[in-house]
């Protein structure tokens, strides 16, 4: 089954649990309780959904990597407009402000055209906001359009999520192309822009898990802004492809010893905890600048009044794989003690330990 872990963590520090977020794997669906705990008996599927009104859906793929899950559900920002009409979206994250400009044209699931009202719910991911991976759908696994339907690691420079509906609540698609404007830092670009420059556009496949290359985008140096046209919505990803490797980060304490079960923050896109042996292990693109982090509040704030990090600056480059040891300041924290259930309901709980004026571990 899937692990009873809180769906919900927030962009500054662990955040609250979540209720009645909907998760589906297969034809099983559950409701989170009041502490964003779920559980399944038994599943048969490959992927978990996560649903809410109010919030972009997310999806991840079920794997022995990603057996714990965090998922940080996002608000969409929703707007109701005539179909013959359209309208210009423009949505803020991070101080970064994402477009879409919509058609005048929708059709039905049917690809019957459709007139009346149009409500356009989206969302947006800024690549440097703190829990991007968290907050994201799938793992940043993609599949190129080439003859051998090559798996690569993507580098984001952002997503965007948009749901067309109509006025009876039916889906919607455009019945011309949209445009997206992804607004990128050039001087953070893995490769420096130049006008005119591509790069390759991504939508996600929800029974997959995967992203899929699916046209491109074009680098506006007038807009600092790559622009690009989608023919359907789901979530879109500009991103720059790269060659897959394995990276293991084992994390220790001063004295040696694993440190079990904490996250590991791979260059701020991808997340993976460590096992019994301390080791994460995680999927990462070649040739490129990582920064392989474990966050202070992961670790038990480790500098009492302070918001730290450990880190290390990695590249594999043309390596298929490669490994590092990330060692904590201090010796691991171990307390020990057993949860008794005295009711009759469910067993499943959230621990976190709380101290120094309200500072907290993780749960």
């Amino acid at each position: 089954g899937i692990p009873a872990e809180p769906l919900c963590r927030s962009a500054s520090h662990w955040g609250s649990p979540m209720s009645g977020v909907k998760v589906t794997v297969g034809a099983s669906s559950v409701t989170t309780g009041y502490n964003g705990v779920f559980s399944f008996d038994q599943v048969s599927g490959s992927v978990v959904k996560f649903e809410k009104e109010g919030y972009a859906t997310i999806t991840r793929a079920i794997s022995g990597d990603n057996a714990i899950m965090d998922v940080t559900m996002t608000e969409v920002q929703t707007q109701t407009f005539s179909a013959s009409a359209g309208s210009n979206l423009s949505i803020w994250s991070g101080g970064k402000n994402m477009k879409v400009e919509l058609p005048t044209s929708y059709t039905d699931n049917n690809g019957n055209a459709y007139t009346g009202n149009v409500t356009a719910k989206a969302a947006y991911l800024n690549p440097e906001n703190y829990d991007f991976a968290d907050a994201m759908p799938g793992d940043l696994t993609a599949i190129r359009n080439d003859e051998n339907k090559s798996e690569v690691a993507l580098v984001s420079y952002g997503m965007i999520s948009v749901e067309l509906t109509g006025d009876n609540g039916e889906k919607l698609q455009p019945g011309a192309p949209a445009t997206l404007t992804f607004p990128v830092d050039p001087t953070k670009m893995k490769v420096a822009p130049q006008n005119g420059e591509t790069m390759p556009l991504w939508s996600f496949n929800e029974e997959t898990g995967l992203w899929e290359e699916e046209g491109v985008a074009t680098y506006d140096a007038s807009l600092q802004a790559y622009v690009g046209t989608v023919n359907h919505f789901s979530w879109h990803n500009l991103d720059y492809p790269e060659a897959r490797a394995t990276l293991k980060a084992k994390v220790v304490d001063k004295a040696g010893n694993p440190v079990v079960g904490i996250p590991v923050d791979f260059d701020g896109q991808r997340t993976a905890y460590t096992n019994a042996e301390g080791v994460a292990s995680c999927v990462v693109p070649r040739n490129t600048d990582l920064v392989i982090k474990v966050k202070s509040e992961a670790y038990g704030n480790y500098v009492s009044g302070e918001i730290q990090e450990v880190k290390q600056n990695v590249n594999l480059g043309n390596s298929e794989s490669g490994s590092i040891t990330l060692t904590m300041p201090s010796k691991a924290p171990v307390i020990s003690g057993t949860v008794t259930n005295e009711g009759s309901d469910s067993s499943l709980c959230t621990l976190w330990i709380e101290y120094d004026n309200g500072m907290q571990t993780s749960r």
